[in-house]
């Protein structure tokens, strides 16, 4: 690991180390009521539970290679959703345990002043205690929220309807179906599960005209789509299907022995694009006729300023009709 990416990652596990001791704090105050006994237990649990993550995500940093090179990305993901599991929980105890905290100073300053005592029997006051029980039980939103996703939540797909307007759309293309559907990351995927299967046929429900795929169908490898080349070219549409790369379809996040095997990796991908019946689209662009009368359809290569700049749209629109309506 590059020595500038080690000194971020120790600075991130150190506020991961503080972010877990304040939460504790919070908690341990909102339990302050429970038994030695309850306490101790909530205590071992929580520590179990925080230095078992934290260990889990050192080692997935300092393993990430080897666990791409094995395809293991269903048990890398998953490694992550546990850690956003326990994090954002915290993060909403925190917030809450914070205002206690202020307001407790603020109250300790004004004590102060007066020269009062902020304490009774030697014990100091916790007026403001249910905040930490507040933030304590608001945690369980974050926690829930997650935990569907990691489950239920990512194999119910929603489907989004939405009516685009244009006065130069053709009146032969008026009411076209396009359907777009983008990061498949098939390789996230256990291989006999029916999750790609659900989303081939909630598309083909929509009977679309188009179906537009804009990317990332493999996290790395091309052979991570191999498994469900077969269920992908069901897909159907009157017009027909169109794809681009995505950043990751490039497989620049993974270590290649050489520049040969990369390019084959990418060759075999294009491969599997046309196998599953899209026609990829290089920065270049073609005519869709309907009824006597054309629009472009223009397909460019990964773009972006935080991603890889393969694209070249000068290329892509070069030869277009400008009185011709485009879609990108």
């Amino acid at each position: 690991m590059p020595l500038r990416s080690l000194l971020f990652f120790l600075v991130f596990v150190f506020v991961l180390v503080l972010i877990d001791l304040y939460a504790y704090k919070g908690i341990n105050t909102a339990l302050g009521g429970w038994t030695v006994a309850g306490r101790r237990w909530v205590r071992f649990v929580y520590w179990a539970i925080s230095i078992g993550m934290i260990a889990v995500l050192v080692w997935g940093v300092f393993n990430v290679q080897e666990l791409r090179a094995n395809r293991s990305y269903s048990f890398f993901f998953s490694l992550v959703a546990m850690l956003m599991l326990f994090l954002l929980p915290k993060l909403v105890i925190i917030a809450f345990h914070l205002i206690e905290d202020l307001l407790e100073l603020l109250r300790w300053v004004g004590t102060r002043m007066h020269g009062g005592d902020r304490s009774v029997d030697g014990e100091p006051y916790t007026r403001f205690r249910f905040l930490s029980q507040l933030g304590l039980a608001l945690a369980a939103i974050p926690f829930a929220g997650v935990l569907y996703g990691i489950t239920k939540g990512r194999r119910n797909f929603n489907v989004a309807r939405v009516t685009v307007k244009s006065a130069k759309l053709p009146a032969a293309f008026d009411g076209l179906r396009v359907v777009q559907i983008s990061d498949m990351h098939l390789g996230s995927f256990p291989t006999g599960s029916d999750i790609v299967q659900r989303g081939v046929d909630l598309i083909n429900a929509e009977q679309p005209d188009l179906i537009l795929f804009t990317g990332d169908m493999v996290n790395d490898y091309s052979e991570e789509a191999e498994p469900w080349l077969e269920k992908l070219s069901a897909l159907t549409a009157s017009i027909g299907k169109f794809s681009i790369l995505g950043n990751h379809d490039y497989s620049d996040y993974a270590q290649w022995s050489n520049a040969a095997d990369k390019a084959a990796n990418l060759a075999r991908l294009k491969n599997h694009h046309a196998t599953t019946g899209f026609r990829l689209m290089l920065d270049e662009h073609l005519n869709i006729e309907r009824a006597g009368e054309r629009m472009t359809l223009i397909g460019v290569q990964n773009w972006g300023t935080r991603f890889q700049q393969y694209g070249d749209l000068k290329k892509a629109v070069a030869g277009t009709d400008p009185s011709t309506p485009s879609g990108y």
